[in-house]
């Protein structure tokens, strides 16, 4: 069957009954622990740039200005703790809508998404992660990671 003539909208995929598409630029990050800093030094991995002046990483934050990425959390999360990670992204609106999971849980203790809260005024957004094992024994012992995705 051939394409009707002129311009017309196409939502892939292109069926009579419809379809969506998520366009996602995809990046890592990883959390670490330690003193304050002003650029991603303190961070192995923040996309592979430096961010513009006036952005201040903390322990736990994460700079990702793509619509989706991996975090890799730390280890040693011990059972009933919680890690609280912060996501700096200027792709972050008040209305965006992010969507966190853990990927991998790693080896030992059970890390879970327990909430995720975009920032009121935008560009930033707090994933909170619980170790949700009950025996004394399962602390997290190796990095788990969490795949999160924004839609706005």
């Amino acid at each position: 069957m051939d394409s009707p003539p002129g311009e017309r909208l196409i939502t892939i995929p292109d069926v009579p009954s419809g379809g969506t598409i998520h366009v996602a630029t995809k990046a890592l990050g990883r959390v670490n622990g330690g003193a304050s800093c002003t650029t991603p030094n303190c961070i192995l991995i923040v996309q592979g740039r430096t961010p513009t002046s006036g952005i201040v990483i903390e322990p736990n934050q994460v700079l990702m200005d793509t619509t989706s990425g991996v975090i890799e959390g730390k280890t040693g999360l011990k059972p009933g703790w919680e890690e609280q990670i912060g996501l700096i992204n200027r792709l972050i609106r008040p209305s965006t809508i992010l969507v966190a999971n853990i990927e991998d849980y790693g080896r030992k203790g059970m890390p879970m998404v327990q909430a995720v809260r975009v920032d009121p005024a935008g560009g930033q957004a707090t994933i909170v992660i619980r170790n949700i094992a009950t025996d004394p024994t399962e602390q997290v012992d190796q990095r788990y990671t969490v795949s999160w995705a924004i839609f706005n």
